[in-house]
């Protein structure tokens, strides 16, 4: 059985179901793992949609991603589905590798909570931890991509 969905720029009138989908997803974690906890304040502040594509399913948002190419990496910022959908989570991650390649970028680098169950999706997928942060419970997951990439450790 296919799963019709598609995905698109993201746009200002996106803001409110990204922001919905962020909150169930992610609220719990930053409310028990960082100072700040969850703030739709802080959300409004970093809400940037030229960064971010969103995945609908029959006209409705059912998930984003958010990437910001550094100066070595693609950092993704977000990556985020409903609860209850298709688990498309790979297609994303296969998405954002060709966005970093296709910007001739080498690596990928995300942070996330250590107890967060995407965080083992992600080492499934070829990323490794290079650095914890202890007081937020999270880590900094990296990715090297591309054809014959070896891995450098001039991090």
């Amino acid at each position: 059985m296919s799963v019709d969905y598609s995905f698109r720029p993201a746009s200002y009138s996106d803001k409110g179901a990204i922001y919905s989908i962020m909150e169930k997803n992610m609220s719990d974690y930053f409310n028990s793992f960082t100072l700040e906890g969850w703030s739709r304040e802080k959300f409004d502040k970093g809400f940037k949609p030229e960064r971010i594509t969103v995945c609908e399913m029959g006209g409705r948002v059912i998930g984003f991603y958010d990437v910001e190419a550094q100066k070595d990496f693609l950092y993704l910022r977000n990556l985020q589905l409903i609860r209850g959908s298709p688990n498309l989570s790979l297609v994303f991650l296969e998405r954002i590798e060709c966005e970093a390649q296709n910007s001739g970028l080498r690596k990928i680098r995300a942070k996330m909570f250590v107890s967060n169950p995407a965080l083992r999706l992600a080492v499934r997928r070829g990323f490794v931890v290079i650095d914890d942060i202890l007081s937020e419970s999270s880590c900094w997951v990296e990715k090297a991509i591309g054809c014959g990439l070896l891995a450098d450790s001039s991090r």
